[in-house]
């Protein structure tokens, strides 16, 4: 099955002060990135690698 290059699994808001700095922690489950295939009845995790990406906005 095909999926989508790129979704959003997660987020986290976060509000900073001018110059601060912060690290923001987005746990994502096994679940979010499944999806159910109807012909095994059943969630399925798709197999390779997840290249996670973050934006400033």
């Amino acid at each position: 099955m095909d999926t989508p290059a790129k979704t959003l699994a997660g987020f986290a808001r976060v509000s900073l002060a001018p110059g601060e700095r912060t690290t923001a922690k987005v746990e994502i489950s096994r679940r979010t990135l499944s999806y159910w295939d109807e012909a095994k009845n059943h969630w399925v995790t798709p197999t390779g690698k997840v290249a996670p990406a973050a934006s400033p906005h």
